[in-house]
């Protein structure tokens, strides 16, 4: 994974070498991830989805108003 730190390195010393597998070596990425983020003009962290779609089913989904009430019930009287 490619981090925001290395794509400022990139950027940094794209400059300093004749060719971008260079460049991208010295940065210690591919060439074509290199590429992908010179062109784009991106950090990695600007490139990234938000995901709005759950990613696993919710193992409380069915229990959690069973849950609530018994949270509630028993706010008081827990003794650890």
């Amino acid at each position: 994974m490619v981090t925001d730190h290395r794509v400022r390195r990139l950027i940094a010393v794209r400059n300093k070498y004749d060719y971008q597998y260079q460049a991208a070596d010295a940065a210690g990425m591919s060439s074509k991830t290199a590429g992908k983020y010179l062109h784009s003009g991106k950090l990695p962290s600007q490139c990234r989805v938000e995901h709005s779609w759950p990613t696993r089913q919710d193992p409380f989904g069915e229990d959690w108003d069973f849950v609530k009430q018994l949270l509630q019930d028993t706010q008081g009287t827990l003794v650890i």
